[in-house]
């Protein structure tokens, strides 16, 4: 969500999908934040968020989640790298970022927690505006990985396409085009768009979360805004 111009991080807490709890800003920054690909490894939770206005991929990890995120270390820097996200893969940790829209780097490493990130081979492994800035994490389904593409061709956050990946090693890249346009906009909630889609578990199951881009988003920052305003006020008495 976006405070003053600048996207910080926000949360909200479920039990069962319908209730829904506003938990207040959970990362907040001097720079913009965005696209926070959260997962857990080794017992701990992590988040990558997009820090392009700081040059950086940099990555925390959550004392009290969903709150008191650390920096624990920086991957790369140097560029304004955007929609980040990371899988482990056979023993690999591999980094899907873009510098500029129309190009998707690779970067792998064997350690996930170290600045040491080498840029693949086959890198970039996608170019255009049409799929290569990131849609959403890498996730796994089965024994297939797949990736979010957004389409920004026509207009940014217009559609978002699914590529399964069907080769990923330390040397070696290929995927495959499974689903070109993912939004159907004769749906009211993606009449104007949607450019994020993220597979998620809760209670052993598989769930879908996906954003959309319509008429009511103006209506939709206002109510979250006068969320905010409460849970502070509520905070600070």
């Amino acid at each position: 969500m976006k405070i003053k111009g600048r996207g910080h991080i926000v949360a909200y807490k479920t039990s069962d999908l319908k209730q829904w709890k506003f938990e207040g800003v959970c990362l907040e920054k001097s720079f913009h934040l965005s696209y926070p690909n959260v997962f857990e490894y080794d017992g701990d939770v992590y988040m990558l968020p997009e820090t392009s206005e700081a040059n950086e991929v940099a990555l925390y990890k959550a004392k009290d989640f969903p709150h008191n995120w650390e920096k624990v270390c920086v991957l790369l820097s140097g560029e304004p790298y955007r929609d980040s996200s990371v899988v482990n893969h056979q023993g690999l940790w591999y980094l899907f970022t873009n510098s500029s829209d129309d190009k998707l780097s690779l970067f792998v490493s064997k350690n996930l927690l170290s600045g040491n990130w080498k840029e693949h081979p086959c890198s970039p492994v996608f170019s255009g505006l049409k799929g290569a800035r990131g849609g959403g994490s890498v996730f796994k389904d089965g024994h297939n990985l797949y990736r979010m593409g957004q389409d920004d061709e026509k207009s940014y956050g217009n559609n978002v396409a699914v590529y399964r990946i069907d080769l990923l090693t330390e040397y070696d890249y290929h995927e495959s085009l499974v689903v070109p346009e993912l939004f159907d906009h004769k749906n009211k909630r993606y009449q104007f768009g949607g450019h994020h889609y993220c597979r998620v578990k809760f209670k052993n199951e598989t769930f879908i979360a996906t954003d959309g881009i319509i008429k009511a988003q103006f209506v939709n920052r206002i109510r979250l805004y006068l969320k905010m305003l409460a849970y502070n006020i509520k905070n600070r008495v």
